[in-house]
């Protein structure tokens, strides 16, 4: 359907609204993984703005549709995909820029989880948490509470198995205090892994025991907890209630 109306619009001789159809076609393409449909997307919308939207006049006639940084950031995400790190990063900081000219705070923000996901993803952990400690404080004034929750997880994750499990538990528990009730338990299931991982039983057992008694549990973030119960029992010795409580977590 976007498709369709987009060439429409090209063919109308409307090249900003045909480029604006295009571009969406691409972003929900590479929402649902089709990185090559993406990418053609992608070509489609730059060759109905005239070419190179990098500079030139294709980058006159984006800048003018007010598809500019939306571009760039797009095509920084499929640099990332095709392992072109250098250009996924100066596209992306271009992206920023343009939305910060532009006073579009949510472009901002999702340039820089855009960059902050790819600093995890290639194990860059002081750049990751450089980007989100600029990040999070946007995202919250922003209201994006999942985002808020899960950048922080994500960070935790990657965090603690470097061995740096204090700043990862720090991230924790400001999810936890950003959560909603239905994502705070399986927050506390990440928590609990991190501090198995530490070699502390005891912190997990008890985080999992204050976690299970908070009102209305989703039943299948209850049952990892109740696991997670578990082997922290059976680290701490307690292998007859360990399996107790991991036969409750089956169900038993």
């Amino acid at each position: 359907m976007l498709a369709r109306e987009a060439a429409a619009n090209a063919a109308a001789g409307n090249p900003a609204a045909a480029a604006w159809g295009y571009f969406l076609c691409a972003r929900l393409a590479l929402g649902r993984g089709d990185v090559e449909r993406a990418g053609r997307d992608l070509r489609q919308a730059v060759d109905t703005l005239g070419g190179d939207v990098e500079q030139g006049a294709g980058a006159v006639a984006a800048a003018r549709a007010g598809l500019l940084p939306d571009l760039m950031l797009l095509r920084s995400e499929l640099d990332a995909e095709a392992g072109d790190w250098e250009g996924a990063a100066r596209r992306s900081l271009a992206a920023e820029a343009g939305f910060a000219a532009a006073g579009n705070v949510d472009g901002v923000a999702a340039a820089l989880a855009a960059r902050g996901e790819r600093a995890l993803r290639g194990g860059n952990l002081d750049a990751a948490g450089e980007i989100l400690a600029r990040l999070l404080p946007q995202v919250d004034d922003l209201g994006w509470r999942d985002a808020s929750v899960w950048l922080r997880v994500r960070l935790a994750a990657a965090l603690a198995p470097a061995g740096r499990y204090d700043e990862a538990l720090l991230y924790l528990r400001e999810a936890l205090d950003v959560a909603t009730p239905a994502s705070r338990l399986a927050v506390a299931g990440e928590a609990m892994r991190i501090w198995l991982a530490a070699g502390r039983p005891a912190a997990a057992l008890a985080l999992g025991a204050e976690a299970l008694d908070w009102p209305d549990p989703p039943a299948e973030h209850a049952g990892e907890v109740l696991e997670l119960c578990a082997a922290a029992l059976a680290a701490l010795g307690e292998g007859e209630l360990s399996e107790r409580v991991a036969a409750r977590a089956g169900g038993g």
